[in-house]
């Protein structure tokens, strides 16, 4: 919930259950211009924050009155600059959001959320790096909220897929509840493609014995939502563009990596 309002301030709703675009999971870009700042309450939802360009303070007070202040976090030009820094705050806090930068930018995605935890600041140096894939499906993939938390609801990384380069592939999927096999999370990945003229493909089908029954194929371009409630999924950008997006899962329960590969691409792991 939004609290108080910036003058130069811009809040892009991007993907929420209000705005009947998904099942779980709200997705926001918000942008400020030094000294703007914007007041937030989470309510019964938990807060997970991907600074995408510029400098921020982020000042953070829980259900018990205790104060969490980041400062001067951020730092890159733009999100194919520098690795990428997060923010976690949990439900029932408010934080306040302070530019410090003209061309500040964060991602805000949201969850509802059953338990507590604790505001936390991962910085560059403390997100996951590792490589997935090979050939021309591989990428890196950058893992801010992790397994380990803080989060209780939802787990948010970014990705990076040069030219061409499949993402999200051999199809996988986490629709059903059949742990430690399989678990049911939305998914939503944010995109960002330079140059900013070109496009990825996102695909969904919910049945591999049937994918061209049950496959939706959509061209998503820069700044754009691509969600995935439920099915197989893959992404693709087109080759001379690159690809860098936000990742965002969320679900009842934790268990990262609980998903499953299409039975008939499974020999490419």
């Amino acid at each position: 919930m939004l609290i108080s309002e910036a003058a130069d301030r811009k809040i892009d709703i991007l993907a929420s259950p209000m705005l009947g675009n998904s099942r779980l999971l709200s997705f926001y870009k918000i942008t400020l211009r030094t000294p703007d700042q914007l007041l937030f309450e989470t309510a019964l939802h938990e807060h997970a924050l991907d600074i995408l360009s510029g400098i921020c303070d982020i000042h953070v007070k829980d259900d018990k009155g205790k104060t969490y202040n980041f400062t001067g976090i951020g730092g890159r030009t733009d999100i194919f600059s520098d690795l990428p820094e997060f923010v976690y705050i949990p439900r029932n806090s408010s934080y306040r959001i302070r530019a410090l930068t003209e061309n500040f930018e964060c991602a805000v995605c949201t969850v509802a959320a059953a338990q507590d935890s604790k505001p936390a600041y991962i910085s560059k140096t403390q997100v996951k790096r590792l490589v997935s894939g090979k050939d021309n499906w591989q990428r890196e993939v950058f893992i801010g909220l992790g397994e380990e938390g803080p989060s209780t609801m939802l787990f948010m990384g970014e990705a990076d897929s040069p030219p061409g380069n499949w993402s999200g592939y051999p199809p996988n999927r986490h629709t059903e509840n059949a742990p430690p096999i399989e678990r049911s999370f939305e998914e939503m990945y944010y995109m960002k493609i330079t140059p900013m003229n070109g496009f990825a493909l996102g695909g969904i089908y919910s049945d591999y014995r049937c994918r061209k029954e049950t496959s939706r194929i959509t061209m998503y371009g820069d700044s754009q939502v691509f969600n995935v409630p439920s099915g197989y999924h893959f992404i693709a950008p087109a080759p001379g563009y690159h690809l860098k997006y936000i990742w965002i899962l969320g679900g009842e329960a934790q268990g990262f990596g609980q998903w499953v590969v299409d039975p008939d691409y499974q020999w490419l792991l």
